[in-house]
């Protein structure tokens, strides 16, 4: 039986999930934003802004070598994504690449997610452990 392609892009990204696994929260956080702004600006501006920003901060280039990487193994087999953008002038193909990159993107976020490293915030413990230690009351209030 066919596999769905669906479930093979899931697998492409799994197989690169040590490079969505981030301690930042900001970093799950701008995975999560990834297929709406391909949506709102286009697979083009999006690769464009992830190049820009990656000469400053390397999780950027990450994701546009994550993107790159998937979209050639099935549509883009010797053009860089940028290059591929730039010289598409058809319509369709065009799309049928915005697509993928969506599709990609949307199990790269579902990964991020599931696999996020959040360091605990002490302050938060400490707050716990002082509710518990009088009874979840202020300390503080009369009766």
């Amino acid at each position: 039986m066919a596999e769905l392609r669906s479930l093979q892009r899931a697998k492409k990204v799994l197989g690169k999930k040590n490079d969505l696994i981030f301690k930042d929260e900001k970093y799950v956080n701008f995975l999560k934003g990834l297929p709406a702004m391909i949506m709102q600006n286009g697979l083009g501006q999006t690769a464009a802004m992830l190049r820009v920003k990656g000469q400053k901060d390397i999780m950027y280039t990450k994701m546009y070598e994550l993107l790159n990487g998937f979209l050639k193994e099935n549509l883009l087999p010797n053009v860089d994504l940028m290059e591929a953008v730039i010289r598409e002038t058809n319509v369709a193909a065009y799309l049928r690449l915005q697509n993928e990159a969506l599709e990609y993107t949307g199990w790269m976020k579902q990964f991020a997610l599931a696999f996020q490293i959040i360091p605990s915030k002490p302050e938060k413990k400490e707050k716990m452990k002082e509710s518990k230690t009088d009874g979840g009351h202020d300390a503080t209030a009369t009766s």
